[in-house]
């Protein structure tokens, strides 16, 4: 089922306030072949212990890792199907969120989130997900001679209630730009419609598509993941602002991000052949705001 309208976008042009600042690497670690697609990661307790997701195509299993990535445990999700699980995340009280919300072909009439209770997933090896049915208001035509005519969303966030989903862009632009849709974290079915498409690097936008998301509880602000940067972002009722950049030293096929506690932060990097690079967890550290 579709629902027509029109929709008007405001693009808005995000200077980046200062220039892209190095990140630091604490330490490494390689995971398991089981991990080889790992998209979403969460850690609940300062990195002590992680949460984490394989894309789509997966089991239907949120692995509980130590501080070092080694899986201890896994936690089936008994009514959910991994069609294109893709992030993770948490309102670091009750509840986990995983987006099955991938659509790299653009041919997706509906996503969905998996919202799971933190406290069966301490106390036992299968849960049950409650449903939040998102359904996304196309803005292009789904031709087939348009290769890229809808949302392919690999980055969502929780925050104050709210759930944000960021979008991967896949057409070629001056400036690459990511479009927002938000809605209540809460079961039932939702209709969402962009916000806005924000624009927030200078590079090719293959190298800066963001793939995951994450709240710093400390500090409110948004973080983005790429294959190459991290961002900052500020959100306030609604409006993204003060988007500042950090660089990897490297590409890699980074998937997704989450705090750690001050400017530490986990990022969890999918395997890729063609790069020649494992799977791993990384333990990083951003520099201080205004340097």
């Amino acid at each position: 089922m579709s629902f027509p309208c029109k929709i008007f976008l405001i693009f808005i042009i995000l200077v980046l306030e200062v220039q892209a600042q190095p990140i630091k690497f604490l330490s490494s670690f390689e995971l398991s072949p089981e991990l080889q697609e790992i998209s979403g990661l969460v850690s609940l307790d300062g990195g002590m212990s992680f949460y984490a997701i394989n894309d789509g195509g997966n089991k239907n299993l949120v692995y509980q890792l130590d501080s070092t990535g080694r899986i201890m445990r896994r936690i089936a999700v008994q009514n959910a199907t991994n069609i294109d699980w893709e992030d993770l995340t948490t309102d670091f009280k009750n509840y986990l969120y995983i987006a099955d919300t991938g659509d790299n072909k653009r041919q997706r009439q509906n996503q969905r989130v998996y919202r799971l209770s933190i406290s069966s997933l301490l106390e036992n090896d299968s849960t049950q997900a409650e449903i939040i049915h998102i359904m996304l208001t196309p803005q292009f035509s789904r031709k087939k001679k348009n290769k890229h005519p809808g949302y392919d969303i690999e980055a969502v966030c929780w925050k104050n209630d709210r759930l944000y989903f960021f979008t991967k862009q896949w057409k070629m632009t001056a400036q690459p730009a990511t479009h927002m849709f938000c809605c209540p974290a809460i079961p039932g079915d939702h209709r969402l419609d962009p916000g806005a498409a924000i624009a927030y690097s200078d590079r090719f936008f293959m190298e800066t598509q963001i793939t995951g998301s994450c709240l710093n509880p400390e500090t409110g602000d948004l973080f983005w993941v790429s294959g190459t940067q991290i961002f900052q972002v500020k959100l306030s009722e609604g409006q993204v602002s003060g988007i500042r950049s950090f660089d990897f030293d490297f590409l890699s096929q980074k998937e997704s991000v989450c705090p750690l506690g001050g400017r530490r932060f986990a990022v969890a990097q999918e395997s890729n052949k063609q790069l020649g690079q494992a799977a791993m967890l990384h333990i990083i550290e951003i520099p201080e705001e205004g340097r």
